[in-house]
């Protein structure tokens, strides 16, 4: 074996662990508090990827010295840049130490910024990807999910409400964290058990996927998250094309369609979910109402039937006309819910958010040229905004906007560059066909994180399983395969 081939050899065996590594053990891991479980992840996550970088980035120093290393594309050096800004941010903080390693409360400091994006690198560069290294990931997230469900049902695994205040059981879901967290979980995994499903060809594995998928809509069901539901919906805008396809993805999604209108039903009507209904708001409370979610019952049964009764005369046309009547209901939907939120939005609005927003955009205005173009460095929220700590009568430690955050943690360098990065990945949809291939497996939860992340702040966790999947994206459209499989 020469060398460049022990080096590979090495490198995809550091990638394979790290890949696993990552989403298995801090979904898992969990210390009992509402921010202890937080900085547990961040524990977890620096233990993992401190070697794991030291090791790939000697062996990346060897290939550059020997010139065998591909150069940097847009979206690497999107990437890097805005690591580095995030570097500089923290450097120019009033507490660099804190602002560097992720202390002030949801432990995303520059530290965790700049080793996703090297882990994003390396690992997408090294990896010898195969579908089974999701197995353990999965098979975690169903663990996950079941936890999730238990507590929902009043069992408290391994007394996992210790140290949270009573009262507050329900915003602390499982071992990922409060509903927020929980929602950008959901909001990534939701999308590629969806496409993993409906695209499985052997029994076992429609079996295993079409399992977690049920568990995971049963979470989103109980979860009552609008902004799960904002990144799933703006998933599917993407999504529709690949789904109706062809017969077979289309009579499963359906059938997933008839699953989740029936949770809702269910939970519409059960006196057990009574508390779940009277603490929803906004999209889920609309959802729990039998008008809308019996509508969907039927239109998944409906759905289902009509696509067995046609699968032999299943064609393009009739793809297509589904694919634009899915996209006009979704659009419909999507723009009934900006008027309302126009309509209604003040300081109240999502659960204060409204009031987070305008206390942060009246901070920024007073910022230094400085911190307008550099920020004030991450997790530095906590004093921009003491009139919403007198509010909540606690602390808030972020924006509950990720880009929002940016702007302020990063500055106006920063958010460009975030645009940027986002920017290369919505223009691949139609560049790279996505929607034509099954890449789009680790596009579609890319769009949700997204569209999530536009009402919530970024979270070790979720940053960790969105590396995971970006890798996968990356690796599957270096060389575009339209009739090759997941």
């Amino acid at each position: 074996m020469n060398t460049d081939s022990k080096n590979n050899s090495i490198n995809n065996g550091i990638a394979a662990i790290l890949f696993v590594a990552l989403p298995v053990l801090l979904s898992l891991y969990f210390e009992n508090g509402y921010f202890n479980i937080t900085q547990a992840k961040l524990h977890i996550f620096a233990f993992l990827a401190i070697p794991a970088l030291i090791a790939l980035l000697a062996v990346f120093t060897v290939k550059a010295i020997g010139h065998s290393i591909e150069r940097l594309d847009i979206r690497e050096w999107f990437l890097l840049i805005f690591a580095a800004l995030s570097f500089i941010s923290s450097a120019l903080s009033t507490d660099f130490e804190k602002s560097f390693l992720g202390t002030g409360g949801w432990c995303v400091g520059s530290f965790t910024i700049i080793s996703a994006a090297l882990i994003l690198i390396l690992v997408s560069r090294n990896l010898n990807y195969s579908h089974n290294l999701w197995l353990p990931i999965i098979a975690v997230a169903d663990v996950v999910f079941l936890i999730g469900i238990l507590q929902f049902s009043g069992i408290d695994v391994f007394s996992m409400h210790k140290g949270v205040a009573e009262g507050t059981y329900f915003y602390y879901i499982s071992t990922i964290g409060n509903v927020n967290r929980f929602a950008g979980y959901l909001s990534l995994l939701f999308p590629l058990l969806l496409v993993f499903f409906i695209s499985s060809d052997k029994k076992a594995s429609i079996l295993i996927h079409f399992s977690s998928l049920v568990l995971c809509t049963v979470c989103v069901v109980i979860s009552a998250s609008d902004s799960a539901y904002l990144g799933i919906g703006f998933s599917m805008f993407f999504a529709f094309p690949f789904i109706f396809k062809n017969a077979k993805r289309t009579f499963r999604t359906f059938l997933t369609l008839s699953v989740y209108g029936t949770l809702l039903s269910l939970t519409a009507v059960l006196p057990c979910y009574a508390p779940l209904r009277e603490q929803a708001n906004g999209i889920a409370a609309v959802l729990f109402d039998l008008r809308i979610s019996l509508p969907i019952v039927i239109s998944g049964i409906l759905g289902c039937i009509i696509t067995l009764s046609l699968e032999k005369k299943y064609s393009k046309k009739y793809a297509a006309i589904q694919t634009l009547i899915f996209e006009i209901i979704l659009g419909a939907a999507a723009l009934y819910l900006i008027f309302k939120t126009v309509f209604q939005f003040d300081d109240s609005w999502g659960s204060y958010r409204g009031l987070i927003w305008r206390s942060s955009i009246d901070s920024f205005k007073n910022f230094s040229v400085s911190d307008k173009l550099f920020g004030i460095g991450p997790e530095m929220f906590e004093k921009l905004c003491p009139n919403v700590n007198e509010v909540f009568g606690i602390r808030v430690l972020t924006a509950h906007s990720e880009p929002l955050q940016i702007l302020l943690s990063n500055g106006v360098f920063g958010i460009v560059f975030y645009i940027g990065l986002w920017t290369t990945i919505f223009v691949d949809f139609f560049r790279k066909k996505v929607y034509n291939n099954n890449c789009i497996a680790f596009y579609i939860p890319l769009c949700a994180y997204f569209a999530q992340s536009l009402v919530n702040s970024a979270t070790v966790i979720n940053i960790s399983i969105l590396i995971i999947i970006a890798c996968c994206y990356i690796i599957s459209t270096k060389n575009i395969n339209k009739n090759g499989g997941i």
